[in-house]
């Protein structure tokens, strides 16, 4: 981010990162189709008494339950495929999908089916190296560093934001 009046070309940069989608909470930024990302919101029934407005807009009546195993490909690929649009948008291959949101985990089944769920998807794609997916929990610190890592020359993506 360079600040409109900032002439020192850049020694005030400051990197930043804006999600590209509606919102940050979980069902929300794992990608375009927030069908595909509610139901991979696996503790959001612990979360609301019932399904968000969106989630029900894109056919989700009921909640997803946690990961149950048979289930890890299907899930898998669905996700990936909603990772790999966010790659397109970002213009690298490095995605920070938010797991949580205001309000989040306040109890521990949420913060079970959450970490369970995608501990299990984490393995699946470990296990099928073929896939080209290495999923793992991280910080904005480790994202932030991975960018650095595809952009050594400190490359900028130059957009107004309005």
């Amino acid at each position: 981010w360079r600040q409109s009046w900032d002439t020192s070309k850049g020694d005030h940069d400051m990197q930043t990162y804006v999600l590209p989608y509606y919102l940050y909470d979980l069902h929300y930024a794992c990608g375009p189709d927030y069908g595909i990302c509610c139901s991979v919101d696996y503790g959001l029934q612990y979360w609301k008494n019932d399904a968000t407005a969106q989630c029900e807009q894109f056919s989700m009546k009921v909640f997803s339950r946690p990961m149950m195993k048979g289930f890890e490909r299907m899930t898998a690929m669905h996700l990936k495929s909603q990772y790999r649009k966010t790659a397109e948008v970002m213009r690298n291959n490095v995605v920070l999908h938010p797991l949580g949101g205001d309000f989040r985990y306040k109890n521990k089944k949420e913060i079970t089916a959450q970490l369970h769920s995608f501990t299990r998807l984490m393995d699946w794609f470990h296990k099928h190296p073929e896939e080209g997916v290495e999923m793992k929990f991280g910080t904005l610190t480790d994202y932030f560093h991975l960018i650095q890592q595809q952009q050594p020359n400190n490359e900028q993506q130059q957009q107004q934001f309005h």
